[in-house]
């Protein structure tokens, strides 16, 4: 679908580069001004006290308006075979060793489920990670939060709904 309409857009380019070099126009011909611009009187009119000629514009000669008119919609529509989806782990602890080991804990487990589910290894990749203290009652540290993020390319869309929900449950 994409063909056609780029040979329509590449054909749309040359007629406007021609039509814009003047190609077409008859020989001993100008090619028409801006139609935007209106044309004084000619020179050659002796002057005379009567009132000024009123000017045209080339919207008003038929003969020299030429324009070029395109237009054009498309579309493509396939089935899905893939999906990519975020998925992650929080884990919240005293301290940022056991907020770390306690988000690794979950991630190793998330990631086991997502390999049973038929994932190929390649396919997940870390998107995040973060750690960071949080508060209760600010400035007193409460504890700490660890954030692990994956981003998933599962080629089964029929088992998304089954593989995420075995792995939020891990």
């Amino acid at each position: 679908m994409r063909k056609p309409l780029l040979a329509v857009l590449a054909l749309l380019t040359l007629v406007l580069s021609a039509c814009a070099d003047g190609a077409g126009v008859p020989a001993g011909t100008e090619p028409a001004p801006s139609p935007l611009i209106t044309q004084p009187a000619p020179a050659t009119v002796p002057p005379t006290t009567e009132p000024p000629v009123a000017t045209t514009t080339q919207w008003s000669d038929p003969e020299r308006v030429r324009s070029i008119t395109v237009g054009g919609s498309g579309s493509e529509y396939a089935a899905p075979v893939r999906c990519i989806v975020d998925i992650g782990v929080t884990s919240r602890r005293p301290t940022v060793v056991e907020s770390s080991k306690a988000a690794a804990a979950s991630a190793r487990a998330m990631m086991t489920v997502l390999t049973e589910g038929g994932i190929d290894p390649q396919d997940i990749q870390t998107s995040d990670f973060s750690v960071g203290s949080y508060y209760r009652n600010y400035p007193d540290i409460e504890g700490y939060e660890t954030n692990v993020g994956y981003r998933v390319t599962m080629p089964n869309t029929d088992a998304v709904g089954t593989v995420l929900a075995a792995a939020v449950e891990a």
